[in-house]
């Protein structure tokens, strides 16, 4: 019994291979895909927790979370680590209003927010932030310390962040320093 094979039977249609250049590229676009997913995701996350954002400034994938106890003058670690973003703010402040601390946390009025989400637990941490020019009798205090971001807030408690990413690490304390001691917006 004699057969006849169908030429398209058991072969597939490929097409011509990429180049190095062409393969590069699809490459970046995906990262590029994957980025914005990311950007997307992260920004509806926060939106749950604080409806006020309009805008994801900044974020990095990894970050860890110590406070400096004063008793022992050390570092403890916190059980936070995760995504670390600044986003703005849907709050309104004169430029020239000057309000107290107590003022500030009790109406949490901040134009900037930064939030840790959480691997560890359920409960993210968060921080609002607003331009010291806008508080009278304290400051919010950030510093650059060997591997960690200090941060000082209103109540007056210190905490350091710990970014994986050297480069990430100099690009969030550049823009926590803009947006505490400088007018201008991000």
């Amino acid at each position: 019994m004699a057969t006849t094979e169908d030429s398209t039977v058991g072969s597939l249609s490929t097409a011509p291979p990429l180049s190095t250049e062409q393969q590069l590229d699809e490459i970046a676009l995906d990262k590029s895909t994957l980025n914005v997913y990311r950007k997307a995701l992260t920004y509806n996350v926060i939106g749950k927790y604080d409806p006020k954002i309009t805008q994801l400034v900044y974020h990095t994938s990894h970050s860890v979370l110590y406070q400096f106890n004063q008793d022992s003058e050390n570092w403890d670690k916190l059980e936070y680590e995760g995504v670390l973003s600044i986003y703005s703010r849907n709050q309104a402040v004169d430029d020239k209003a000057k309000m107290s601390p107590n003022y500030i946390l009790n109406n949490e009025i901040y134009t900037y927010g930064l939030m840790i989400l959480n691997r560890i637990k359920t409960e993210n941490f968060c921080l609002g932030l607003l331009s010291n020019k806008n508080v009278i009798d304290s400051d919010m205090i950030v510093e650059k310390n060997d591997d960690l971001i200090i941060l000082k807030n209103l109540k007056d408690e210190t905490y350091g962040i710990w970014i994986f990413d050297k480069a990430d690490r100099e690009n969030m304390f550049n823009i926590l320093n803009v947006i505490l001691n400088q007018s201008q917006s991000i």
